[in-house]
């Protein structure tokens, strides 16, 4: 009976380690993306001719909550907001970003269930400046709604 709650108790403290080692993996991934990378300074590319303007769908007429995209694998992630700009891998952790004129969305996915899946959503201005992340996935989603009907 002791060995039982012995093992019960190992158990439980190897369960809370791994938390603690996958929090501090996703915390150090969204740091990461906080990291200013210079550019080099290069001549703008010539501005191309002003076309019909693409029909603005506002983000409230299908608001996404970051909750709805928690724990949905790659595949699905792809279908509801296409190819991320960027994705970064820090193992275990992948960081997938998208960009809109107005945000910058880091989502990150970590295996579950031998699958990567999102656990966390972080949103910020192209400046920086952290922004609601609910305003920002619907942003992201309707960019690229917008961009499938052109």
């Amino acid at each position: 009976m002791r060995d039982n709650k012995q093992t019960t108790r190992l158990a439980r403290l190897r369960s809370r380690a791994r938390m603690r080692v996958f929090c501090l993996v996703a915390a150090a991934a969204v740091l990461a993306a906080c990291q200013h990378v210079p550019q080099e300074t290069a001549a703008p590319p010539p501005a191309a001719p002003p076309g019909p303007p693409a029909p603005v769908v506002p983000a409230a007429a299908s608001p996404l909550q970051a909750s709805a995209i928690m724990g949905l694998d790659r595949g699905a992630l792809r279908k509801l907001l296409g190819e991320p700009r960027l994705i970064r891998h820090d193992a275990p952790a992948e960081v997938w970003q998208y960009q809109t004129t107005s945000c910058v969305l880091d989502l990150v996915l970590y295996k579950q269930a031998n699958k990567s899946r999102v656990v966390y959503a972080e949103a910020r201005t192209p400046a920086a400046d952290p922004t609601p992340t609910d305003n920002c996935l619907s942003d992201v989603a309707a960019t690229r709604k917008n961009l499938s009907n052109s």
